[in-house]
């Protein structure tokens, strides 16, 4: 009987050990998610800034030249708004294929 509760007791400890990290892995991967823009904002800020120029272009525009660029694409979604007078606006690209692409374009 004290056999069969010790090893009940190892595997629980064994397995509550690592369900805590599995789940512990989980909570900052998704953390990580959670703040992927601000983080990739964080570590490349030159992609987000730019110079900014004397005419500026409507988002229709914007649109239209992204569509031109990329005749093939099947699908063109805005994805992101600039967060100041420097940044950009990202565009989503699908392709025929299911690929995306990223593109971003300045006022």
């Amino acid at each position: 009987m004290k056999k069969i509760t010790k090893t009940s007791f190892k595997l629980h400890s064994c397995l509550g050990l690592f369900f805590g990290v599995l789940y512990l892995f989980f909570g900052i991967s998704g953390a990580l998610l959670v703040f992927k823009k601000e983080i990739e904002y964080f570590n490349n800020p030159p992609m987000h800034c730019c110079v900014k120029g004397s005419k500026t272009i409507s988002l229709n525009q914007m649109y239209h030249k992204v569509s031109e660029r990329y005749p093939q694409a099947r699908q063109i979604m805005l994805q992101t708004f600039p967060r100041n007078s420097c940044d950009t606006y990202e565009f989503m690209i699908f392709n025929y294929q299911d690929n995306v692409r990223f593109c971003r374009i300045w006022e």
